[in-house]
């Protein structure tokens, strides 16, 4: 066999085994292998202006129409600042299939995502995974239950469904205290039945999923020293904030002070010039003006730098407290 036949031949398997890249909407999306094209890409709701290429499309929430015939997606007349009348255009240009609950004519290649086949395979009887259908009973009485509270679950539960070799997940991150961190167990609940299957699974070091940063029981000591570390950090930046917004008051009263002195001498400059008073009267008191504008001045830039620290030190008991938050919850 010539080298540039099995050359061939090795890309045509490669190409025969079926790889899936899941892509949501969060950075690390751009690391996907879209110029791979071994790999499906699989897109979620309106991040096709966001990526180069897709193969299939995700938009399984509920789509309705009001009373003037408009499309509202959950109850929404618009999604992440797109008017849902333009969103559901933009589905309906899509040539690869777009799962949905339901077909749209609106959207021609709008395919019902194969929810049934899902729950059967993945779902859950009578608190029961994996076990087999109770002899007798018709599907609508087995009442099975699945696990699936994001889009991504879904797409992972249907890549594996369709006998991928590789899943890879890109831009979901679902990170602690975000509005998405309820919807992150069921994902990697569903990557970990991928992986007990033989399935290969990456998710790219930039995102959350499937990450812990000390292994519970037997790091603690490293676990411990870090919460150390970060009380520490918070009682420190505690002290300062604390400093800082003292500044800032003695800042404001001598800001104050001196904005009162130089209402009080402009008035008192303007009744003396009414009067007529003797010229050097009026000189003192510019000097006692210019003097008092100079430390006015003074007080606004450290009114100014007081204010900014104050808010650089709340802004770092804030972050303080949102890794304390983080780290809790990965262990």
């Amino acid at each position: 066999m010539s080298e540039k036949k099995e050359k061939e031949e090795q890309v045509a398997e490669e190409v025969k085994v079926k790889k899936i890249a899941i892509c949501g909407c969060s950075d690390s999306k751009d690391m996907a292998p879209f110029k791979d094209a071994s790999w499906e890409i699989w897109g979620v709701n309106n991040l096709f202006h966001h990526i180069p290429r897709y193969d299939r499309w995700f938009e399984i929430h509920n789509l309705t129409r009001n009373d003037k015939g408009e499309w509202m997606r959950r109850g929404q007349a618009n999604f992440r600042g797109q008017d849902i009348n333009a969103y559901v255009k933009d589905l309906a240009k899509m040539k690869c299939p777009v799962y949905m609950q339901r077909h749209w004519d609106d959207i021609p290649t709008s395919t019902v995502y194969p929810l049934s086949e899902v729950k059967k395979r993945f779902g859950s009887i009578l608190g029961w995974y994996g076990d087999k259908d109770p002899v007798g009973l018709s599907e609508d009485q087995i009442n099975r239950r699945l696990y699936g509270t994001n889009t991504v679950t879904y797409m992972i539960l249907m890549a594996i469904l369709e006998g991928a070799q590789s899943i890879g997940v890109w831009g979901v991150d679902m990170a602690v205290d975000s509005e998405y961190h309820y919807q992150r167990p069921s994902c990697e609940w569903a990557l970990g039945i991928a992986q007990g299957m033989g399935i290969k699974v990456y998710i790219p070091a930039e995102a959350d999923l499937l990450k812990t940063v000390h292994l519970y029981g037997f790091e603690e000591q490293l676990n411990d020293e870090w919460m150390d570390k970060l009380k520490k950090m918070g009682s420190s930046m505690g002290k300062r904030q604390n400093k800082a917004a003292n500044e800032l008051m003695a800042a404001k009263s001598v800001l104050d002070r001196s904005d009162g002195a130089i209402r009080t001498l402009k008035v008192w400059k303007e009744s003396t010039e009414q009067n007529m008073p003797h010229p050097q009267m009026l000189e003192r008191i510019a000097e006692a003006q210019q003097g008092i504008d100079v430390q006015a001045q003074e007080a606004r830039v450290k009114h100014d730098q007081a204010y900014q620290a104050q808010q650089q030190y709340i802004g770092a008991i804030q972050a303080k407290a949102e890794i304390t938050k983080i780290w809790g919850t990965l262990q």
